[in-house]
């Protein structure tokens, strides 16, 4: 009785963490789904597929065309093509006008720069009266931390093995999100000098061109911005959600009376649930992108 005693603790010790092993694989708590890598790139044969399904076809002169520009937050990194934002905006105009086209024409990791290039070429082809612009993420995106972290391509296809011991990734992901709640990557006072992707310059130069190419063309452009993550609410391994630019977006949109979807104030302390739970970089869910494309067709 003495010698099955002594075995009976370290049985149930070992019985209970194969129970949570079991059940951390039947819900998947922070793994992708099959179809992704952690990092957003897809996995095996699963494929993003292009996400402007107009790309190919001529402009019908009786449609409405919306053009979105903007980076992997409009692209839809992590969800499904019918779960983009742009997507569903469609289908919300559709309501209203059935020529309505929305065109997703954003590339995932764009910066402003990269949506200046192609600004007024796009309007011109669709011959858009209206236009949204979701970018400026990736141009306060630190250097280092892109290094440290970097960030998933959407079309390259490779062979990303699922955590074979769920418990360890489990702990591994919350002690990830413990060290950054504890030593922020980005100081909040923002004393420190961090080389970014783009200047504030730069960045402001280009939201600004793009609010006058649109002016120019007489096209409504809607600016979006980005929202912010509570600061030690969240227990997911977020990195800083890179919005420190926002102020350029309203200054743009200001400077030429455009309408603005206001995501800072919007999603406000309901950001996390708004955000997938397996990618270290911030990026929508799908009812995320639900609430985007509800508040850009409302300031349409």
């Amino acid at each position: 009785m003495k010698h099955r005693g002594r075995w009976l603790a370290p049985a149930i010790v070992i019985g209970a963490l194969l129970l949570i092993e079991i059940l951390l694989r039947l819900i998947g708590a922070g793994v992708p789904p099959p179809r992704y890598c952690a990092d957003g790139s897809p996995r095996g044969r699963f494929g993003y597929g292009v996400r402007n399904r107009y790309v190919d076809s001529i402009p019908a002169d009786t449609a409405h065309y919306v053009v979105c520009f903007g980076d992997s937050w409009t692209f839809g990194l992590g969800v499904t093509a019918d779960e983009a934002w742009p997507a569903r905006l469609e289908t919300l105009l559709k309501k209203h006008d059935a020529n309505a086209r929305v065109v997703n024409a954003a590339v995932a990791h764009a910066v402003t720069a990269d949506v200046a290039r192609v600004f007024r070429p796009l309007i011109i082809r669709y011959r858009a009266r209206q236009v949204v612009i979701f970018v400026g993420a990736q141009d306060a995106t630190p250097l280092d931390l892109l290094k440290a972290h970097p960030l998933g391509e959407p079309f390259h296809q490779g062979d990303c093995p699922r955590p074979w011991f769920r418990l360890g990734h489990w702990f591994s992901r919350r002690w990830f999100a413990f060290q950054l709640r504890l030593h922020p990557l980005d100081p909040v006072d923002n004393k420190l000098p961090v080389e970014r992707r783009s200047s504030m310059t730069a960045t402001q130069m280009n939201l600004l061109a793009l609010a006058q190419t649109a002016s120019e063309l007489g096209v409504t452009a809607v600016f979006v911005t980005y929202p912010t993550l509570p600061p030690g609410a969240h227990d997911m391994p977020l990195l800083p959600l890179e919005n420190r630019y926002n102020f350029l977006i309203h200054a743009a949109a200001a400077a030429f009376s455009l309408p603005e979807v206001d995501l800072e104030k919007r999603w406000g302390d309901r950001t996390e649930r708004y955000l997938l739970p397996w990618l270290i970089w911030p990026h929508p869910n799908a009812a995320g992108h639900a609430d985007i494309a509800k508040a850009i067709a409302a300031a349409l």
